[in-house]
């Protein structure tokens, strides 16, 4: 029992080490636009990222997601995101994502259905997926809280309706190495749907990472380490890295995510398991831009897993 507690205890000093070294990095100088997807999709749910990752383990998933940005400034941004993925017969996955979001007079909602297939490597579990989605778009303007209705470009871009949309991604997974890539918004490549008046839409995504386990006390408690590498593509911005790990204490049940990302700012986040239910909390700290105003960007996520066995 003292083993244990003292494992717990270098672990624990060895995360918040790291998290502090990482929020004072983000403390630095220069100011960007909050440009972070949703914290989950890192560690606690990769099939927001990319369509390669669903049902990539055996039964069914379910994931609800809440971001509040800007807690203190009217009609601040806010979004949810809805998914659900089921593997079978270690091959075939599927999947539905739906995400919905809010900014001021700006509203949109995004339904995606995915089909995976995970192509198995060899006997140590290392599989080779491809995955697609494919689904509708609509983004439209609350043309109920404009006073000017002389602008003729609102009327053009509301009237595009629903279009169609969706996501391509590949993925090498093993039982420490993963290794993924994917392009979101593959509509961005037709001329049609090309929309210059709106920025910061993901182009592509690419990661890395790697899993290990560290006996600090040489029992069965070990601290787990998964570093992770991130580089985003961004319409009309310079690409973004993002840099962290996840740290998993008490045989997984706890866990602790820290990300810088290039833009200057952190995402720090702590999450709970008990057998199929997952809690995770997250909060990214605010752009220098709106520092006066902003107060925090928070997120929480609620994950359960029916029929899996790992």
């Amino acid at each position: 029992m003292k083993h244990l507690y003292l494992n717990f205890r270098k672990a624990g000093k060895i995360a918040f080490g790291l998290c502090l070294l990482l929020s004072l990095l983000g403390l630095a100088n220069q100011s960007f636009a909050q440009l972070n997807p949703l914290g989950q999709s890192y560690f606690q749910n990769q099939y927001l990222n990319n369509p390669a990752m669903a049902g990539l383990n055996s039964g069914l998933q379910v994931n609800l997601g809440f971001r509040q940005q800007w807690t203190s400034m009217p009609e601040a941004p806010m979004g949810q995101s809805f998914t659900a993925q089921y593997g079978f017969l270690d091959k075939l996955g599927f999947g539905v994502n739906i995400y919905n979001d809010k900014a001021s007079i700006l509203k949109g909602t995004r339904a995606m259905g995915t089909v995976a297939y995970h192509l198995p490597l060899g006997a140590n579990g290392q599989k080779l997926s491809i995955g697609i989605s494919a689904g509708v778009m609509n983004q439209s303007i609350d043309t109920d809280n404009l006073e000017d209705m002389s602008d003729v470009s609102v009327t053009r871009f509301n009237d595009r309706g629903m279009y169609l949309d969706g996501d391509i991604g590949l993925a090498y997974t093993g039982t420490k190495l993963t290794v993924q890539a994917s392009v979101p918004n593959v509509r961005n490549f037709r001329n049609e749907y090309e929309l210059n008046n709106l920025a910061n839409t993901p182009t592509y995504f690419a990661a890395i990472s790697y899993k290990t386990k560290i006996n600090l006390a040489e029992d069965v408690n070990p601290l787990g380490i998964e570093p992770k590498f991130c580089y985003r593509g961004i319409d009309n911005f310079e690409s973004i890295i993002d840099i962290g790990a996840n740290f998993t204490f008490m045989q997984e049940k706890l866990n602790l995510v820290t990300m810088y990302h290039s833009t200057q700012n952190v995402t720090l986040g702590v999450g709970f398991r008990y057998k199929g239910l997952g809690l995770t909390a997250l909060h990214t700290t605010k752009a220098y831009d709106v520092k006066q105003y902003a107060m925090s960007n928070f997120e929480v996520g609620l994950q359960y897993s029916f029929w899996n066995d790992k």
